[in-house]
């Protein structure tokens, strides 16, 4: 396939720049990126017409079925939405009823240029059943706890679940362990090795509210940094989600052991956990990349959401207009998604030789008028419905706003029947 008269968002050290380029694709990756480039025999041509083409956006951290519960469980304190609302609530949820959550949450992210996606659930295979319908790359971990008898059972199910998709070339299967006050010492350790085991990777729920020091010492009688230090989960490829309340230790920790950590201040401001220092962290080194979290605590899996107020909150907190870039967003956005995924040589950025997961947008938008600077309007002024076509792993997946892989609208019938039945 050959994509012509792109305007490409090129990465360089110093920011971005916009180029006048043809880009070719053969099977899933970036063949060739220069300007005029010859149509070949018989290879596809899709004129972008000048349009704006850049990286597939990655979301590092959500819970896609969650999608189901959007609106259900607002403007109550987060104990009471976790335990009193969500928790009863996903007792209910079926296979099926999660593939089809699946399909609205990928539609959704799809809509607005995300191509990648972390994922922590339970029903993990009908999860990745629905991204492999859908076309898009899913980062699928099974989410663990052992508050209960089942942690066993999980662990079992997440390493089958790795052999049945190990030959897909778009999805994942990584491990969840949910968070260090429901995953027991010992529990943790037992991740880890199986981490280590099967050279695959872990994320997990990391310092969200300010009660989870004293959750984990009520239930675990360990203090939660120790606890932590001596798993090994740092050990591994760990994309720690959250982590608002850090303290200077857990900050040193993260950065000696180059964790990612995953912003996500929609979700935490909506069920007010705070804000993350992510200017401290970065400077120490840290990778942070962008997350949605689930609709049931953001309530949008747009993306461009969490771009537009990572930029701007840190800028307040701080009172300092510099600490956050358009470019700086942006990239959290892309490359450090890519990076926390161990795919810097893959993802994130338009280059030879690199997945063609590509977003065209429209720059006839009125958010793009007057084209003063198009990257600060990426951070500042777009919302989404600028997406025209997404392709990922070299295939269109939608096309002139139209997603071309599922039926929409027997998907919003079947959810909303699903939840009408579930979120009462």
């Amino acid at each position: 396939m050959l994509l012509k008269n792109c305007t490409a968002l090129l990465s360089y050290r110093k920011g971005f720049e916009l180029e006048n380029m043809d880009i070719r694709i053969r099977d899933i990756r970036i063949e060739e990126i220069a300007s005029n480039l010859e149509p070949l025999p018989e290879e596809i041509v899709r004129d972008i017409g000048g349009d704006l083409v850049i990286p597939g956006l990655i979301n590092a951290h959500t819970h896609a079925p969650m999608i189901i519960f959007r609106g259900y469980a607002d403007d109550i304190p987060f104990e009471e939405w976790l335990f009193g609302r969500i928790l009863p609530a996903e007792m209910k949820l079926t296979d099926e009823i999660v593939y089809w959550a699946t399909l609205l949450a990928c539609a959704e992210m799809i809509k607005t240029g995300t191509t990648s996606f972390v994922d922590m659930y339970s029903n993990t295979d009908a999860i990745a059943e629905a991204v492999e319908k859908i076309g898009m790359r899913g980062f699928i971990t099974q989410g663990l706890l052992n508050t209960d008898s089942g942690g066993n059972r999980r662990l079992e199910e997440n390493i089958s679940l790795m052999r049945k998709w190990n030959d897909s070339d778009r999805i994942k299967i990584g491990f969840g362990p949910h968070s260090p006050y429901t995953c027991s010492p010992d529990y943790l350790k037992e991740i880890v090795a199986k981490v280590k085991e099967e050279d695959s990777f872990l994320t997990i729920h990391l310092f969200e509210n300010a009660k989870e020091r004293e959750m984990v010492k009520e239930t675990f009688g360990v203090e939660e940094t120790q606890m932590l230090n001596e798993s090994g989960i740092y050990d591994v490829p760990c994309i720690a989600a959250h982590c608002v309340h850090v303290n200077d230790e857990d900050i040193l920790a993260l950065s000696k052991n180059n964790v990612s950590v995953v912003h996500d201040p929609s979700s935490n401001m909506k069920l007010a956990n705070g804000i993350a220092p992510v200017i401290k962290m970065r400077n120490k080194g840290i990778n942070i990349c962008l997350g949605t979290d689930g609709a049931a605590s953001n309530n949008s899996l747009n993306l461009w959401n969490e771009i537009r107020l990572a930029a701007l909150v840190h800028k307040a907190i701080t009172q300092d207009p510099t600490v956050m870039s358009a470019s700086q967003i942006l990239k959290m956005a892309t490359e450090n998604g890519a990076k926390a995924l161990g795919m810097s040589n893959s993802l994130g950025r338009i280059e030879k030789d690199m997945l063609a997961d590509l977003v065209v947008l429209d720059l006839d938008a009125l958010s793009f008028h007057p084209p003063n600077d198009i990257v600060s309007d990426l951070a500042y002024s777009i919302n989404g419905s600028e997406v025209k076509d997404v392709i990922a792993n070299g295939k269109f997946i939608m096309k002139d706003r139209e997603i071309l892989t599922i039926d929409i609208q027997e998907v919003k019938s079947r959810i909303d029947e699903y939840a009408g039945q579930i979120c009462v």
